[in-house]
């Protein structure tokens, strides 16, 4: 049973205590390290994001460069072959740009670097009519290039006469593998998605399909230098950071689906949590059987081992202690010696009590034969005695000395219990006296009532004293009259903590008990102060008079009273 005290448990708390800070040390470090990790990963972003910016940006201003130079050249308005030649010369050397064309006010091509078209006719494009009221370069959509059979972005400068009406423009196709590479950044993995985004939401350019609604969402946030989490409807989750381009109203961007890189990340920061815990769960674990091999099994053992011990199965050999450990096989081979030496000290004091038993017996022997010789002798002495007051004393002296013999021999019956059966003791006290009462041609009647109670030897015997006293002054009073002698004798409890003793008769009264030397009144004042209690004399119900004796049941030193069990 595992309890607050027991050893395997203060063990455990221990193992936890010591492992806790490293624990925590451990979870503390790898949140600092996602955090740490996931900072640096939002800086690659800002940071390629900037970059990007800045060569999106070249490339466009490069292209307004030159759209610019070339705007004035007469070669335009004359067409043919000056002015493709010219415009073939101007994109020789800039891969990023595809072709370049220039069309009229009308919106048809009218001559190209490559000598092929982008598109048949550029008035149907829905960016067109708006370019005509504009005077800087700028970005249509996507158009997919006829010339090159590819996705192109369109870089347009509008052209415009000396009146300033609309003359046409110059249109350069520019490479979206140039604008939306990720190569030249190199910090990204290959399944980066790098996105152009007009502040519309419409997607100008991207390397990979584009999430549904991330290009809304790119639109919505302000470029705030900052990282955000975008989650699909499949349940994917996008990170991306996105950067403004200057002198336009378009957003480039970049973003990585979770859980690559992220979610190592997170399963870096799960193992970091997860180990700590595991390893206390493991090192709490590895303590329970620890100890339940090393520790619990032999304590066990050694209790089962103490057990015998104690029912006296000292011969119990202790073989199964050669597999416990060196500590708990001195403890058993200690118990082992223990047992030896308390088998031993039992032999002892066995020996000695039987011997003290056969002493005790002997004594209680020779007391009981010396008191018999003493009555015998008495009983002798009497018979030469010739008045009746001489014989009345010598009857009372046997009387005495036949309590003290019976109660030395009741001793003698439970020298093992130094304990007198009170019930017993009155009921042979009682024929004891009708014996001196016919002896003594008495007619007596004695009647006795007494409870089972046990009493020790120092309480017994002056009660016993205090009845044959009150008894034998009421057998040996002088007769006045013929007639029969009627005595009841009571013993038994007295309310809680207290026995209580009475003899009923007529006689007892203070005058009476005051008379002879020693005085009977004398004699009960004795051994009622031996008894702590008190005696008293009084009329019954029937109007006899009645002698008491009341005494607590501690009043003795070898023990109190008990009421005797009930068979």
């Amino acid at each position: 049973m595992l309890t607050a005290k027991s050893l395997r448990s203060q063990l455990m708390l221990i193992v936890v205590l010591a492992l806790a800070p490293l624990a925590v040390a451990s979870i503390v470090q790898g949140v600092l390290h996602v955090r740490a990790r996931q900072a640096a990963i939002d800086a690659v972003l800002r940071q390629t994001a900037i970059y990007a910016t800045h060569n999106e940006q070249n490339i466009f201003s490069g292209t307004a460069h030159l759209l610019q130079g070339l705007a004035p050249r007469s070669e335009l308005t004359a067409g043919g072959a000056p002015c493709r030649t010219m415009l073939h010369t101007a994109i020789i050397g800039l891969p990023n740009v595809l072709n370049l064309t220039f069309v009229n006010a009308q919106g048809k091509p009218i001559c190209s670097a490559t000598g092929k078209f982008d598109i048949a006719d550029y008035s149907r494009l829905s960016w067109w009519k708006p370019l005509q009221a504009r005077r800087a370069a700028g970005v249509p959509p996507v158009l997919n290039s006829l010339a090159s059979h590819s996705n192109v972005l369109p870089y347009t400068l509008p052209l415009h006469d000396a009146s300033g009406a609309f003359a046409g423009a110059l249109s350069a196709a520019l490479d979206l593998r140039w604008v939306s590479q990720t190569s030249p950044y190199g910090r990204l993995p290959p399944y980066a998605l790098m996105l152009i985004v007009h502040r519309n939401g419409t997607v100008v350019a991207s390397n990979r399909p584009v999430p549904a609604g991330l290009n809304m969402a790119i639109s919505k946030a302000a470029p705030d230098h900052q990282q955000h989490t975008f989650r699909v409807e499949d349940g994917t989750r996008w990170r991306w950071t996105a950067e403004k381009i200057q002198g336009s109203k378009r957003l480039i961007a970049f973003a990585m689906q979770e859980p690559m890189p992220f979610g190592v990340s997170r399963i870096y920061l799960l193992g970091n949590i997860l180990l700590p815990i595991l390893m206390v769960i493991l090192a709490s674990i590895a303590m329970w059987l620890g100890t339940e091999r090393f520790v619990i099994r032999w304590t066990t053992y050694l209790k089962r081992v103490s057990a015998a011990y104690a029912q006296n199965h000292f011969s119990l050999e202790l073989n199964e202690l050669e597999e416990a450990p060196d500590e708990f096989k001195v403890l058993g081979h200690e118990m082992k010696s223990m047992a030896t030496s308390i088998r031993d000290r039992d032999r002892t004091l066995n020996s000695a009590l039987l011997q003290k038993s056969a002493m005790a017996r002997e004594i209680h022997h020779r007391i009981k034969n010396n008191l018999q010789i003493v009555a015998s002798l008495i009983s002798l002495y009497s018979q030469n005695v010739a008045d009746r007051e001489s014989q009345t004393a010598f009857s009372q002296i046997l009387v005495r000395v036949g309590a003290l013999t019976l109660i030395q021999r009741l001793m003698e019956m439970n020298d093992t219990a130094p304990i007198l059966d009170m019930r017993r003791l009155f009921t042979e006290l009682g024929e004891q006296m009708r014996t001196i009462a016919v002896e003594s041609s008495i007619h007596y009647r004695l009647t006795i009532q007494a409870e089972d109670w046990l009493l020790p030897p120092d309480m017994a015997t002056p009660v016993v004293f205090f009845a044959v006293e009150a008894l034998s002054f009421e057998l040996f009073r002088p007769q006045q009259a013929e007639g029969m002698r009627t005595v009841e004798l009571f013993f038994g409890g007295d309310g809680p903590g207290y026995l209580l003793l009475w003899i009923e008769d007529g006689v007892f009264t203070s005058a009476a008990l005051n008379t002879g030397r020693p005085s009977p009144q004398r004699i009960f004042a004795a051994l009622t102060e031996q008894l702590k209690g008190e005696y008293w004399v009084e009329k019954a119900p029937d109007g006899k008079s009645r002698l008491s004796l009341r005494l607590p049941i501690h009043s003795g030193t070898q023990g109190p009273a008990i009421r005797a069990p009930q068979a």
